[in-house]
C-alpha cells in the first residue's frame, strides 16, 4: 500500500485498520488491500475518483456449498447450465466482485453490504456490470468492476462513486 501511495506522489505514515478493517490513508487518498497466502495487493488513487475495493482469491479448492450465500436467484439462474468445473469459476468471480463492491461502498454505507445485495453479471473482457440492491436504500452509486486472471489466482477490483 506504502508504494501505490508513493506513486501517487503520497508518503503516508505506518498505515493501520480503521475500526472496520480498512487501511487509514491521508486524506484526499482511497485504497483497499487483499492478501491470499504469499501475495498481497494494495491498490490506492486520489479520492476524488471514488472509492476503491480489491480483492484476490485463489481458484481452488473449489467450495461450491458458498453458492447460497452468496448469489442472488438471478445469478443461480446465469450458473444452472454450467459444467461444474466452469460454475465453480463463475461462483468464484462473483464472490470476489462482491468482496470488492463492499470494500468499496464501506466508506459511503458504513456497513456491511450483504452478498445478495449485489447482481453480478460478468462479461469476457476483463468487467462486470452491477445492479446494487441495498437494503439500507443507499445511493445511487456508479461502480466500475474490474477483474484479471493472474497465476492460479482472480484479482478483483471496483471503483465506487456516488451518482
Amino acid at each position: 500500500m506504502r508504494d501505490a501511495c508513493g506513486q501517487l506522489g503520497v508518503t503516508p505514515p505506518p498505515i493501520l485498520p480503521d475500526d472496520r478493517g480498512a487501511p487509514i490513508l491521508p486524506n484526499g487518498i482511497s485504497g483497499s488491500i487483499s492478501h491470499k497466502r504469499n501475495l498481497a495487493i494494495g491498490l490506492a488513487g486520489a479520492a476524488r475518483n471514488g472509492s476503491i475495493g480489491v480483492d484476490l482469491e485463489d481458484y481452488g479448492p473449489a467450495r461450491p456449498g458458498i453458492a447460497g450465500h452468496v448469489l442472488t436467484e438471478e445469478e443461480v439462474t446465469a450458473l444452472q447450465d454450467l459444467a461444474p468445473d466452469r460454475a465453480w469459476i463463475a461462483l468464484l468471480l462473483r464472490f470476489s466482485i462482491k468482496e470488492s463492491i463492499y470494500k468499496a461502498l464501506d466508506p459511503f454505507v458504513r456497513r456491511y453490504i450483504g452478498f445478495k445485495e449485489a447482481v453480478v453479471h460478468p462479461d469476457l473482457q476483463g468487467g462486470a456490470s452491477v445492479r446494487l440492491e441495498l437494503a439500507g436504500g443507499e445511493g445511487p452509486f456508479h461502480l466500475d468492476a474490474r477483474y484479471e486472471w493472474i497465476s492460479g489466482r482472480l484479482l478483483t477490483s471496483v471503483r465506487a462513486q456516488p451518482g
